[in-house]
């Protein structure tokens, strides 16, 4: 999947965009605030339905505007477009004019990015790690997402038999739980297993190691969500008097999480600030490669500003990985300098001036 054009229009700051790109790194610099950031988001938001920065969709049609339209064109001229008016769903479509469904994007378009919240990712709250496995698991596991929807059902219906107190339902419910939870912890191990796996063995961990060493002792390590080497039944049944009291499941798969380790003490005290960023960003580019592992098409990487999070040296080893092992990265940064002498980037400039938006 490689991005040869992006056409947007009314997009938060954005009255009108119309940029041709390439494969490889694709920079787009310029002062905070200009709009840099607001491009992935509007790729990521066309490509997977979904925005890094709102849940809000009105939030993003320009002020004073009743829609927003993004087009993205491939480069066997197929493309996706969204469309939002003011209080209606945002409309997918293709280039044959079908409308498209969120899971057929996110399978048919597979995106990796990261974002300035996820720079100290071993901090990130349970629900941004669990985002980061279910990436995965949606592309590794056929059937994970009918599994995590089958999960999210069984704890709303348990959640709602503890508030009326009902025994029967409790007890249904809490054997559905139990019965899917093995599956749901074989994929997650799996998954953390892969993970473990590229942390030993991937070029690209490999490639920083002469400068950074101890990322060969960083380990990620499981935590079901109920406490490791103990029955989910026993740990419902202990905990029930307290889940009524709740009036909601305190302990089970939906708690799912992991912790990052090095030299088996946490990240958080024996890594400095500088390496745990470094640690984020090659985590989610190990993402992006395991996905790869699974899918058919090459996956979109998408970077926000981390030239302001590595030091030079760890910069340089991070493009010249990028441009020789992704089709193509789309980066943003404040200034272009740390870039400029690399000719194989393709960079734009973005300025905003009176409230719009533009790119040169």
């Amino acid at each position: 999947m490689i991005i040869k054009q992006i056409k947007v229009s009314n997009f938060r700051s954005y009255e009108f965009l119309d940029i041709s790109i390439s494969s490889g790194i694709s920079l787009f610099y310029g002062e905070n605030g200009a709009g840099k950031s607001t491009i992935l988001e509007a790729i990521q938001h066309n490509l997977t339905g979904r925005s890094f920065r709102t849940l809000y969709t009105n939030e993003m049609i320009r002020k004073g505007c009743s829609q927003y339209k993004v087009r993205v064109l491939f480069n066997d001229n197929k493309f996706i477009q969204s469309e939002k008016l003011h209080d209606k769903n945002v409309k997918y479509v293709d280039s044959d004019n079908k409308t498209i469904k969120i899971k057929d994007l996110l399978e048919d378009h597979p995106l990796c990015l990261l974002e300035s919240n996820d720079f100290f990712f071993n901090s990130s709250s349970p629900e941004k790690k669990r985002s980061y496995l279910n990436k995965i698991l949606f592309y590794v596991e056929q059937n994970f997402s009918d599994t995590l929807q089958k999960l999210k059902k069984i704890q709303k219906q348990r959640n709602y038999a503890l508030k009326t107190g009902s025994h029967e339902d409790i007890k249904l419910w809490t054997e559905q739980l139990c019965a899917i939870e093995p599956e749901l912890t074989k994929q997650n191990k799996a998954i953390i297993s892969k993970i473990n796996k590229h942390l030993k063995d991937s070029a690209l961990v490999h490639t920083f190691l002469d400068k950074n060493s101890w990322i060969r002792d960083v380990e990620v390590v499981y935590n079901t969500g109920f406490g490791n080497e103990v029955d989910l039944k026993d740990v419902l049944s202990a905990n029930l008097e307290l889940d009524k009291l709740l009036k909601r499941t305190n302990k089970g798969p939906h708690k799912r999480n992991f912790v990052i380790n090095a030299n088996n003490e946490d990240v958080n005290s024996k890594l400095s600030r500088g390496q745990q960023k470094l640690l984020s960003i090659v985590l989610h580019v190990l993402q992006k490669e395991i996905i790869d592992e699974h899918v058919e098409a090459d996956t979109l990487l998408l970077l926000d500003d981390i030239s302001s999070e590595l030091d030079s040296d760890n910069l340089k080893i991070m493009l010249k990985y990028l441009l020789e092992h992704t089709q193509q990265t789309l980066m943003t940064s404040i200034t272009n300098t740390a870039f400029s002498n690399i000719n194989e980037f393709q960079m734009f400039h973005v300025e905003q001036k009176g409230g719009i938006t533009h790119v040169r």
